[in-house]
């Protein structure tokens, strides 16, 4: 499956917040909206402009959420119920049906390790925002199709977003149930953080730290980064990368950084002009580049890539 799939995500404090009308003149909606994440500027969220081509401002569950993914903020808006099967979001576990070419790895403790060429495999489950600015899951379905096939462990997980606008920042957490014979128990605890570049386009970072109850203890940390943009309303494009220590008592050997990169395609809602299917496609290398390899030929690992096709599923509750 995934190699750095321990996506997790939250449970922290608030911070309260109030707002303050916006002294511009709209291009759509009155400015008055007091939710949560909503900033009282016409035509955003998030800090961000959300107005599309056509002028039109974009709502989900009474508050403004765009069809354009590179706007898109940390959390859905309350009320949002969401189908997730896909590797979309950098801040919750991967979706989607996944084609994995186990290829030669480098010497050290990989979360997982191949030893057939493919692997299919599919993961899906579903988020709900119960509140403003929080957002709890469940990865129900991660299922190995092919190469012994069978039910992996299913994950909850939740992101609880404390800081909003341009700069959004929200604490995580991840619990890893160990249904699969073999397997221990897991938390990842994370500190997903989104900077809003422009109107359609965000930068991701944050911070993920595993822990993997074996014996002995795993630890891991993942310092993911990334780019998602609109080249159009409904077409985005995103990059994926960072730094990945799957061992942290091995950092040295263990460290790697992916590299992915993602598209898809949005269907708006006839009914509430935003989201309503995601369509998404992603490619790339799971460990890239072994850092860590000590073999110089070994350190560049494009042999060991992974297809992913997926979609999700907004509805308004």
């Amino acid at each position: 499956m995934h190699t750095s799939m321990k996506w997790f995500t939250t449970v922290a404090i608030a911070l309260a917040m109030s707002t303050t009308a916006a002294a511009q003149d709209p291009v759509a909606g009155d400015g008055t909206n007091t939710n949560a994440g909503y900033n009282e500027t016409p035509n955003t969220y998030a800090g961000v402009d959300t107005t599309t081509a056509a002028g039109t401002e974009v709502a989900v569950a009474g508050t403004t959420y765009p069809v354009q993914v590179g706007a898109r903020p940390l959390v859905t808006p309350q009320g949002t119920l969401t189908i997730v099967a896909s590797p979309l979001n950098p801040f919750r576990l991967d979706g989607g049906l996944s084609f994995t070419h186990a290829g030669t790895n480098f010497s050290g403790d990989l979360p997982i390790t191949l030893s057939t060429p493919t692997i299919v495999s599919m993961n899906a489950g579903v988020s709900y925002a119960p509140i403003d600015n929080l957002e709890v899951g469940a990865m129900v379905l991660p299922v190995q199709l092919t190469n012994g096939a069978g039910y992996n462990n299913p994950t909850l997980y939740g992101v609880y977003r404390f800081m909003q606008g341009t700069f959004e920042m929200g604490g995580g957490l991840a619990l890893s149930l160990p249904v699969q014979s073999g397997t221990k128990f897991g938390v990842t605890l994370a500190l997903p953080m989104y900077y809003h570049m422009s109107a359609t386009t965000r930068l991701e970072t944050g911070v993920l730290f595993g822990m993997y109850f074996s014996d002995p203890m795993r630890n891991s940390l993942y310092l993911p980064i990334g780019v998602t943009t609109n080249v159009t309303d409904n077409i985005f494009l995103g990059v994926r990368t960072g730094l990945q220590f799957s061992d942290l008592s091995n950092a040295g050997d263990t460290l790697a950084l992916p590299l992915y990169l993602q598209g898809g395609y949005t269907v708006a809602s006839s009914s509430t002009g935003g989201p309503l299917l995601d369509l998404v496609a992603q490619f790339g290398f799971p460990t890239f580049l072994a850092l860590g390899a000590s073999d110089p030929v070994s350190k560049l690992q494009t042999a060991y890539w992974q297809l992913t096709f997926g979609a999700n599923v907004y509805l308004n509750m």
